[in-house]
């Protein structure tokens, strides 16, 4: 059956864009979204909670992760008027202490007093609150806030060390692949985390196209755009590097371009422009962007250019090195 959305402004044309590409499964994302799951139902059982790591570049989906398992378990009342918080989420603090995330958690309980108190204090507020509401399990968001500008872990990775033990709470944290440098310098820390996955950005492959295809079915517009024919696609790869936020980011600007003209059809400028207006922003993070526009030359002058991924760590010492990111096969030799 046709749908007309002719009659919705552009910014409602705009809010149901993100309504429904809001969050677009891929086999990896469903994969992952088990294995949360699985860490907060085993860890109801065993004597130690099972915890989980999940690292990945900027846009890479960590955080749609973890909100997406926070929707599947919602805040309910029980039978005796108590709130239930079978999964809380919370966003670590820029440069984290143990008072910052313990009011930043106790925030996120609701405390009217989350900064009274000092970290012993809040603490035994925290626990209180976890045995009171039920919770089942908590997610840090931004773990990569546990650095310091010098590279140097703060107190906070032993602080979130001594809240596992003494909660037994399942604990999945999410952050940049910066943040590895954490569990090498407080390996008891890294011992607790017995699950580690990496969020890759795609790679230019039937994964990929199957990402546009579904991205450009959910395109409330008339005339649906083909995301993933090879030339689109390929310009797409070169604008983004295969960035999850970046790609569809890109695309509802693009979107917009052609309300704004008054057109229910997508074309290759809509994309021209609006990587114009967005190239500001990868110029200044970590993309390596070329000079053209690729939604503005011949498909044969496109070209791929590879991501800068941080190489730069600290050892125990605080000595800065230069060191490759830690591999998915080094990670079970930290325990």
């Amino acid at each position: 059956m046709h749908t007309s959305y002719k009659h919705l402004s552009i910014k409602q044309r705009e809010s149901l864009f993100w309504e429904k590409v809001n969050r677009i499964p891929t086999h990896r994302l469903i994969e992952i979204e088990s294995q949360i799951s699985d860490c907060q139902s085993v860890s109801k059982i065993r004597r130690e909670p099972q915890c989980m790591y999940i690292r990945g570049l900027a846009g890479s989906g960590k955080t749609e992760l973890l909100k997406q398992h926070l929707k599947k378990n919602p805040r309910r009342k029980s039978e005796d008027g108590r709130l239930i918080i079978p999964a809380l989420y919370v966003e670590v603090p820029p440069k984290a202490t143990p008072k910052s995330l313990a009011s930043t958690i106790l925030e996120e309980f609701g405390d009217p007093g989350f900064t009274h108190g000092n970290t012993q204090v809040l603490t035994s507020r925290i626990i209180k609150y976890i045995e009171h509401c039920e919770v089942e399990i908590i997610m840090l968001d931004e773990f990569h806030h546990f650095i310091d500008r010098r590279w140097q872990v703060n107190d906070a990775s032993e602080y979130l060390k001594s809240l596992i033990n003494r909660t037994k709470v399942a604990t999945v944290i999410a952050g940049m692949p910066d943040a590895d440098i954490i569990f090498f310098q407080n390996k008891q820390l890294a011992s607790r985390f017995s699950i580690w996955v990496t969020l890759h950005y795609f790679r230019f492959d039937i994964a990929f196209l199957k990402f546009l295809k579904m991205l450009g079915e959910r395109i409330p517009i008339e005339e649906p755009p083909k995301l993933e024919e090879i030339e689109m696609a390929f310009r797409l790869f070169s604008a983004t590097q295969g960035c999850p936020r970046v790609i569809v980011n890109l695309t509802c600007e693009a979107y917009k371009n052609a309300l704004r003209e008054s057109r229910e059809r997508m074309i290759l400028s809509d994309f021209a422009k609006a990587y114009q207006s967005y190239k500001p922003f990868l110029d200044y993070s970590f993309f390596q962007c070329d000079s053209k526009n690729p939604f503005e030359i011949d498909i044969n002058e496109v070209e791929i250019m590879p991501i800068q991924e941080s190489t730069d760590y600290v050892d125990a010492m605080g000595k800065r090195i230069n060191a490759k990111p830690i591999t998915d096969s080094e990670i079970f030799s930290l325990s």
